[in-house]
């Protein structure tokens, strides 16, 4: 599956101006691991600009390009993520916390 996923894993909230991303081509296993290793997960965007990373300036909606599936990734949520779950429209083929 394409995706995108930060360069390096985070064990602390960085600062999001300074996130850069990149597309990969994971299998289910190996987006589990980029999770435990901290990293953050995106959908596709492209760019104008002539570099494979992403910045966090290239995440647009006039950038979008592709996903392959619906994340959720909510910091220190402070409620019940089943409960939240259970009134979602749209159900995330996702759900995390990163920090």
């Amino acid at each position: 599956m394409y995706i995108c996923t930060t360069v390096g894993g985070f064990q602390y909230k960085p600062d999001l101006a300074k996130i850069k991303w990149e597309v990969k081509d994971l299998t289910t296993n190996e987006i589990v691991d980029q999770l435990k290793c901290g990293h953050s997960l995106s959908q596709n965007f492209k760019t104008s600009r002539k570099t494979r990373l992403l910045e966090q300036r290239d995440r647009t909606k006039d950038n979008f390009k592709s996903t392959q599936f619906i994340f959720i990734d909510l910091d220190e949520y402070p409620d019940d993520w089943d409960r939240l779950l259970k009134v979602l429209k749209m159900q995330p083929t996702i759900a995390y916390t990163t920090f």
